[in-house]
């Protein structure tokens, strides 16, 4: 059995469906709404609300605790939804040419089809770049309401130029008339958790595949109780909104 399946085997048994218990994550030296966070190692990068978001970096102490190490994107616009891979990438949502929204991976814009210069109101609002860097589960939203009125996921390929195309029918099974954005692509790219947006609802889901090349399955929901989104770690981490903030949880 291949790692990548031995994970899902595992996630599996360890059951979402068993009801894992909800417990607050902490960044010791950060007051704010936590948003967007991305485990690589033992870093957590996480970005504040708003439209003047920035991206932070914290140290992990245990799974429950992490230290903040202090700001690593910061311009006068958007910066947010970071991603990196086991190659070195590092990727985030930049608004500093919105509207639209684009991609900016190791300081220079994403591109390929569908995704260079995006036009109003269409844009690529986040990412989630595989481990080998070769793949982007990118989101393309148009944002002509708030929230977007659609949103879907897309797996794009890395090509020898350098850019990434689009591959066809990857989200069959799960894009819809709702919002699904936020992928979190596991190991082995054969699990994704994502984020879907009913009204102003949103749920974390959960589907597999049994090759790169092929279609995911219908998903199925694993985080329901109260606004959740943007998961990361093997989808046991994610922020939730607590009043009229966000905090970060973790289930697993």
């Amino acid at each position: 059995m291949t790692r990548s399946l031995i994970v899902i085997a595992a996630l599996l048994l360890m059951g979402f469906s068993s009801a894992p218990i909800e417990q607050p994550v902490t960044v010791h030296g950060y007051n704010g709404s936590l948003m967007e966070p991305e485990v690589s190692g033992n870093m957590l990068f996480f970005n504040s609300e708003g439209p003047n978001a920035d991206i932070y970096l914290a140290s992990r102490i245990n799974d429950y605790n992490y230290q903040l190490v202090g700001k690593v994107v910061a311009t006068p616009s958007f910066d947010g939804a970071a991603s990196v891979s086991d190659a070195g990438d590092f990727c985030f949502s930049s608004g500093s040419n919105y509207p639209p929204w684009i991609i900016i991976c190791n300081g220079a814009p994403l591109i390929g089809d569908f995704l260079t210069e995006p036009r109003p109101p269409m844009t690529n609002m986040d990412t989630d770049i595989s481990a080998d860097g070769q793949r982007h589960y990118i989101v393309i939203s148009k944002h002509d309401t708030d929230p977007p009125s659609e949103s879907n996921l897309f797996q794009a390929q890395k090509q020898p130029d350098g850019s990434f195309n689009i591959v066809p029918d990857i989200f069959q099974n799960i894009n819809t008339s709702n919002l699904e954005y936020a992928a979190d692509i596991l190991p082995g790219e054969l699990m994704i958790f994502f984020t879907r947006m009913v009204g102003r609802d949103a749920t974390i889901w959960r589907a597999i595949r049994s090759a790169i090349d092929q279609p995911f399955s219908m998903p199925s929901v694993v985080v329901d109780n109260g606004f959740s989104e943007g998961s990361t770690d093997n989808g046991c981490l994610y922020h939730k909104r607590v009043g009229s903030g966000f905090k970060l949880f973790r289930r697993c």
